[in-house]
This record gives structure tokens, C-alpha cells and sequence, in this order.
């Protein structure tokens, strides 16, 4: 029986210290991190798949590794220290971005609809400033996403109960389509549907 933690224990991070361990001891830290990362990543992606889906598939990755016998334990223990690492920063990553979490969620879901290769030239409709830097136009999608967020938890656009109301539902997907087509997103349909799976986990009212 392998103990299993939270990335939030204090005692999380001590499979990643690895001197002075025997063999055995690796290979069951590091099986218990894989074990524990499958588990932390499945309940992150229910929250947000597109933002988390890249975490557990490079968890699996380097479980695959270990168990074919391409890693030692030692090699994916590293691995998995990177995994974390760049997974906390992930989810303090919204401080710099001036969002708060939810909006910052928002985000990460509309910045996979994102044009590739190009800058949209009709990406400026509808906002002011400059678009013509990638700067520039990341800072119009964390704007987007702060409207959809404020459409989400205002009272007039999304009121209690909203997730109940078909009509209402589809009238907050359209209007998330509208102003994502003003930035020049691809897949609207598809988009606004993960907007939509978004905001019924974090964004419901209830009386």
C-alpha cells in the first residue's frame, strides 16, 4: 500500500529528494508520484481540460516510460518534479496576468482558439489599441476573457438559476460567440461549448 498526498501536503515534495535512497525507495516514490499526479490532473482537467489535459498527458508519458523500463526511477522522479513545477506556476499564473482565476480559466480555453501563424486582422474590432503585436493581441484575448467572466457572474446577463434555463444558456453561448468572432477566434461553436462546460462548474448561482 503506497500512501498517497496532496500537492497542497507539506510531505508532497519529498519523493523528489533522491540521495542517499536505496532502489526500492525510488521506485516507490516514484510510482506514488505518478499515482498522485493521476489523480490531482483527473480532478484538474474535470475543472478545466484544456488548460489541464497537457499535465496528464505528460504524466502518462513518463509513466509509460518508467513502466517499459526507458526510464530509472530516479530519472522519472525528475521528470515529475518538473511536472510540478511547472504546474504550480500554472496555477499562479493568473497574478501576472491582472485576472482572477476564473477569468484566468476563461482565458486558457479561449487562447486554444486562437489563430496559428497569423495575426487576425480583424481581431481589433470592437476594442481600442493596437493589435499588431502578439503582446498586444494576447492582452485582447485576457480582455475577452474578462467580459465573458463578467457575462457569467453578472446578475443581469447570467441571474440565478441561469444553468436551468435552456434559452437563457443559449443567448450567453451567442453572445460569447459574438464577441470572440470581434477577436478573431476560430471554432465558435465549439468554443462557446467549452465556455459553457466551464461556467457550469464554476460560475452557478444558486438561491
Amino acid at each position: 500500500m503506497v500512501k498517497l498526498r496532496n500537492i497542497t501536503d507539506p510531505e508532497f515534495k519529498d519523493d523528489f529528494k533522491t540521495e542517499n535512497k536505496g532502489e526500492d525507495d525510488l521506485k516507490t516514490a516514484a510510482i506514488r508520484k505518478s499515482t498522485e499526479l493521476k489523480k490531482i490532473l483527473t480532478q484538474k482537467k474535470e475543472e478545466n481540460p484544456l488548460r489541464y489535459g497537457p499535465f496528464s498527458e505528460r504524466v502518462l508519458a513518463v509513466l509509460q516510460r518508467f513502466e517499459e523500463g526507458q526510464l530509472s526511477a530516479v530519472d522519472a522522479i525528475k521528470e515529475y518534479k518538473q511536472i510540478v513545477q511547472d504546474l504550480e506556476n500554472e496555477d499562479k499564473a493568473h497574478e501576472k496576468s491582472g485576472l482572477n482565476e476564473s477569468a484566468y480559466g476563461v482565458y486558457k480555453i479561449l487562447e486554444t482558439f486562437v489563430p496559428k501563424g497569423e495575426m487576425v486582422t480583424e481581431a481589433r474590432k470592437g476594442y481600442d489599441g493596437d493589435t499588431s503585436s502578439e503582446q498586444d493581441y494576447t492582452n485582447l484575448i485576457q480582455q475577452l476573457a474578462q467580459e465573458v467572466h463578467i457575462l457569467y457572474t453578472s446578475d443581469q446577463s447570467a441571474p440565478t438559476g441561469w444553468h436551468l434555463k435552456e434559452q437563457l444558456r443559449k443567448e450567453l453561448r451567442q453572445e460569447v460567440r459574438k464577441k470572440a468572432n470581434h477577436a478573431g477566434l476560430n471554432d465558435l461553436i465549439p468554443m462557446s461549448t467549452r465556455i459553457e462546460d466551464y461556467a457550469l462548474k464554476n460560475y452557478i448561482k444558486v438561491s
